[in-house]
């Protein structure tokens, strides 16, 4: 269950540990992850046992070697695979706490934001038929390809100036889930 849009953190069962060639990775029954997708970027965060959330040890060391860090969430089918960093493994029908990292999450919601901004500007300044053909979106940058004749200077300078105006307008973003 993806609960991710609208929750940063959730208390999940471990439902199984796997390893994958030379990673491990954890299913939940319920993350707040956002698996790679569509060129984005999956997210990262911390697993810690649920214990450990609502009664922090007095022992920072003891804590933090259950913490287990969530290096990259993808998918497989239906199923989120939280590949982590840690030997401390949990046990299936552990409870547990996920939280994303936040930060990161930010940056990256914002760059795919801009995809869709570059995307209109390019059909504003160059053609409707320009499309996407595939996208990077992470946290430090995107890239985006697209079909259309090279761009001149001047249609370069017209596509980041509307995008530019619409970034500084700060409009509200909002999604509907069909």
């Amino acid at each position: 269950n993806f609960v991710g849009y609208d929750n940063l953190e959730v208390q999940a069962k471990v439902l199984e540990v796997v390893g994958l060639k030379d990673k491990t990775a954890v299913i939940l029954d319920t993350s707040a992850c956002y698996a790679e997708m569509g060129g984005q970027v999956g997210d990262t965060g911390v697993i810690l046992p649920a214990l450990d959330a609502q009664f922090p040890s007095s022992d920072k060391t003891e804590a933090s070697s259950r913490r287990l860090q969530i290096v990259n969430t993808q998918k497989s089918g239906n199923t989120w695979l939280h590949f982590i960093g840690g030997e401390n493994l949990p046990a299936i029908g552990d409870e547990v706490i996920l939280r994303v990292d936040q930060p990161r999450r930010s940056a990256i919601q914002r760059h795919h934001t801009v995809t869709h901004l570059l995307h209109w500007a390019l059909h504003e300044v160059v053609s409707h038929d320009a499309s996407q053909k595939g996208s990077f979106v992470g946290r430090d940058k995107l890239t985006f390809d697209f079909n259309s004749a090279p761009l001149t200077p001047q249609q370069v300078a017209e596509v980041e100036k509307l995008v530019n105006e619409r970034i500084l307008e700060n409009t509200g973003v909002s999604w509907t889930e069909v």
